[in-house]
């Protein structure tokens, strides 16, 4: 007796896939303009390739088969909220199922490239970077600097500034940290023709007076 496939078997599947693609990429709910093309659609159609390659693999087959209800229902809401938590393109509210990228992407037609930066004044005159992640070693990255009020509420960067600065005081008492500034630097990627890249420009944008650590 010959088993006809399902219906649901390539060429439909394969079919269904692309049209999910072009659903998520163009038609995207919660964004007022199509998705990138590259960065976003390439992950979506992996994503859906790799799970019909593996719905019928016959090890994964067999291993889904032989789990009990439950655990086929935790599984499948697991990998439901990281497919949800990624495309929604919003990780403080989903987390921890967030947003992740697997392709670089360049910004647009930028000629000048910004960014903020903090630097400590010690008690010696001495002027040091102040890093997040080498304050904090258990952070790998935070969002930029400019981005912080805006997204956590207002506030949040003189408080990050205030953090940075006594962190680095517990760490180096001999030499504590009195000052921090709040500096933008500025570089030109395209200058023009004939002339050399100029060295990054630097703008206060605001300084924090650091208070003594009380004595114990």
């Amino acid at each position: 007796m010959i088993r006809r496939a399902p219906w649901w078997f390539p060429p439909i599947s394969y079919v269904g896939i692309g049209a999910g693609v072009v659903l998520v990429s163009f038609f995207h709910p919660w964004s007022p303009t199509p998705l990138l093309p590259f960065a976003v659609t390439a992950q979506l159609a992996l994503l859906l390739v790799m799970v019909r390659v593996m719905w019928k693999w016959p090890p994964f087959a067999a291993w889904l088969a032989a789990m009990p209800w439950a655990h086929r229902i935790v599984l499948g809401a697991l990998m439901l909220g990281i497919f949800w938590g990624h495309y929604t393109f919003n990780g403080r509210t989903y987390f921890p199922f967030v947003v992740w990228e697997i392709f670089p992407h360049a910004e647009g037609n930028t000629d000048v490239v910004t960014a903020q930066q903090f630097y400590g004044k010690t008690m010696s005159g001495k002027k040091v970077r102040l890093l997040v992640e080498r304050e904090f070693p258990s952070i790998i990255q935070i969002d930029r600097i400019e981005t912080l009020d805006s997204a956590y509420g207002p506030g949040t960067t003189d408080h990050l500034a205030q953090a940075l600065a006594k962190m680095y005081n517990a760490n180096h008492p001999g030499d504590p940290v009195r000052a921090v500034d709040l500096v933008q630097t500025s570089v030109n990627l395209h200058p023009p023709a004939g002339e050399s890249r100029n060295e990054p420009s630097w703008k206060l944008l605001k300084s924090y007076e650091i208070s003594p650590a009380p004595s114990r």
